[in-house]
């Protein structure tokens, strides 16, 4: 059985190239600058479409989202990374999460629409702290209790938002050097 199983893993494995005149359009990336985790840097913001591995009209997702080059199951990955490298911040999600007509009306999305809203979501806001809701906002929620969120306010330290989903913006402080999560504002 170990033989079997070692013969399988190289085939289980292989990696199947994709030539030039076979890229998918709706593989893109977008790339952005922001001055958040270093005072005087500039952090890169990339937001990058895999396409999905089905093609839309072969799913249950999207069973008439049509043929040809149709972007409507791919998904979305935001990352963020300080002027060395590191990673600040991720998010990953598929684009019938981050598009309001993707996703309800689960119409086809062309490469030239996908471009449209990459340029949209690599647009992050970035603000100073104490320019933040008030805790008791409605429309907030927070990873912790309302006096820390008030102290982090205060520190009037960078913050940054993203588009996490249709609805929803995540945000982040830069707390002395530390990245750390705020909030999120939900928009209905």
């Amino acid at each position: 059985m170990r033989i079997l199983a070692a013969a399988l893993l190289p085939v289980m494995f292989a990696v199947v190239p994709v030539h030039a005149a076979e890229a998918d359009p709706c593989a893109q990336t977008r790339k952005a600058e922001v001055e958040f985790s270093v005072a005087g840097q500039k952090d890169i913001v990339t937001v990058t479409a895999l396409p999905s591995p089905v093609a839309p009209g072969g799913d249950t997702i999207a069973p008439d989202a049509g043929e040809g080059p149709n972007c409507v199951l791919s998904t979305i990955v935001l990352t963020i990374h300080s002027p060395n490298g590191a990673l600040v911040a991720s998010n990953a999600t598929m684009l019938v999460a981050l598009d309001y007509d993707a996703g309800h009306q689960m119409s086809p999305v062309s490469p030239d629409a996908l471009t449209a809203i990459l340029d949209r979501l690599s647009q992050v806001t970035v603000f100073v702290s104490s320019a933040a809701p008030p805790s008791d906002s409605p429309m907030i929620s927070m990873p912790f209790g309302a006096e820390d969120y008030e102290r982090m306010k205060a520190l009037n330290a960078p913050a940054l938002c993203y588009n996490k989903d249709t609805t929803t913006q995540t945000c982040i402080i830069n707390e002395v050097g530390s990245v750390s999560p705020f909030f999120e504002v939900t928009s209905m």
